[in-house]
């Protein structure tokens, strides 16, 4: 049996983090604030589900449409 690991919220938000550094061609901090808006979803939303580790995958999946990104480099480990 295949030994499957799993990717916590932390993790997926921190590589989407990454992208976006590369969408705006600046290397500085990115907000949490900043990734719900280019998630589409409202802050006050996006602090749930990093409290209960929901992973919100429709906006993500949109989000790597949008801007052409390979989806294996957010979810894969």
């Amino acid at each position: 049996m295949r030994n499957i690991k799993y990717l916590d919220f932390e993790k997926i938000a921190f590589r989407l983090k990454l992208e976006i550094e590369k969408i705006e061609k600046e290397h500085k901090n990115i907000t949490n604030k900043k990734l719900a808006n280019y998630l589409n979803i409202k802050q006050n939303t996006f602090n749930t589900y990093v409290y209960r580790e929901v992973i919100p995958y429709r906006q993500i999946i949109e989000f790597c449409l949008r801007y052409k990104i390979d989806i294996n480099t957010i979810f894969c480990i």
